[in-house]
């Protein structure tokens, strides 16, 4: 039997030992620092002039005074008029009151699990300024074979996954999925090349509804626009009577619309950037 414990190093009362409690004690304020660990700061290089009986500090690099020659990350702690000293060990934890902050040990050093701003009501991970309700500090995984994350409606079950945005093959997705988490639909489609988009799809019931090529090209209902506007089907204009047409001069010249009120009869009428004239013979439509 060892004389310490192997994760606390707290003694171990020995046979035969005399002055029991004095082993009982030290173990007991060992428990009373480490269990539940609460230290004051984790950047204080000079300990503090008057500590308080229980005090604990996360000593960091080039600590001076009391605890010159300590290690990084050791726990100091006052008790009974004197610093003590622990060596943490992985997959410790501790609340820091200064930052209002909980640290994990991973082995190295002390890290931020999540910071809580009480004043602002932000909650930050991996980050100790949150500046926004939640901040993470680093990127957003799934926990799916591929890449991503997932938001929730706040009405459906926890486990039925609704909006999934994920990265993946080049393309940056958002995908609609059924109530049950299983089954996921492409909406929204961005395909890029290095870190420029060279495409966006917008897509409805799984098939293309709008596309925009790397030329700023757009089709409707299909992914090929040979002009700047591609339609696969009929396009249709708002239809106005004459005085009800918006100012020729604003909309531009080259904008179309349909007057219903023409005379000789309904027409496509077209800007100039002046007035409106007829499609069929351009002439004034005022004339």
């Amino acid at each position: 039997m060892t004389d310490f414990s192997p994760r606390l190093g707290l003694p171990y009362l020995q046979p035969s030992q005399a002055q029991k409690h004095v082993t009982v004690n030290e173990s007991l304020a060992a428990l009373d620092v480490h269990v539940q660990l609460v230290v004051q700061a984790r950047d204080l290089a000079t300990p503090p002039a008057a500590p308080n009986e229980g005090d604990g500090y996360l000593l960091p690099e080039g600590a001076t005074g009391a605890w010159d020659g300590r290690a990084a990350a050791e726990i100091a702690s006052w008790q009974d008029g004197a610093w003590t000293f622990r060596t943490p060990q992985a997959g410790w934890r501790a609340w820091c009151i200064a930052d209002d902050t909980l640290l994990l040990y991973d082995g190295a050093g002390w890290a931020s699990l999540f910071t809580a701003d009480t004043d602002q009501g932000r909650l930050g991970i991996g980050t100790d300024t949150p500046a926004y309700t939640l901040d993470v500090g680093g990127l957003v995984a799934s926990s799916g074979g591929s890449p991503g994350f997932y938001l929730v409606e706040t009405d459906y079950a926890p486990d039925e996954r609704i909006w999934r945005v994920t990265s993946g093959s080049g393309n940056f997705f958002v995908q609609t999925m059924n109530d049950a988490g299983t089954v996921a639909q492409q909406a929204l489609v961005f395909t890029r090349s290095s870190t420029a988009v060279d495409s966006i799809r917008l897509l409805t019931e799984g098939t293309i509804a709008l596309y925009i090529d790397s030329t700023q090209n757009v089709s409707v209902g299909h992914t090929s626009p040979s002009t700047r506007l591609h339609v696969n089907g009929p396009a249709r204009v708002g239809q106005f009577a004459v005085g009800s047409l918006p100012d020729a001069s604003v909309v531009g010249a080259g904008t179309i619309a349909y007057a219903t009120d023409v005379v000789g009869g309904a027409q496509l009428v077209y800007s100039d950037g002046i007035s409106w004239k007829t499609i069929r013979n351009g002439s004034d439509i005022s004339e």
